[in-house]
């Protein structure tokens, strides 16, 4: 049996990579800030919010398109 709709596994994995990525990145420069040079970065914090708010938004995307690949390949993922 083949697997259909590879585009859609593909799609959630980027999203989940990115927004993974992107906030230990904000995170890591944030703390390291605090750690090494006692800088606050005022601008990392609210990067970081709307970064939440965005991809928040775009996880449940990913999610229901994970969902309908489960869905359309089910017989498939024993």
């Amino acid at each position: 049996m083949e697997i259909k709709n590879q585009i859609l596994l593909k799609v959630s994995w980027y999203i989940g990579l990115i927004a993974f990525l992107g906030g230990w990145s904000i995170f890591l420069i944030w703390s390291g800030g605090r750690y090494v040079s006692a800088l606050d970065f005022e601008i990392l914090v609210i990067i970081g919010f709307f970064w939440i708010l965005g991809f928040f938004w775009l996880s449940l995307i990913a999610i229901i398109f994970l969902m309908i690949y489960i869905l359309i390949n089910r017989k498939n993922l024993h």
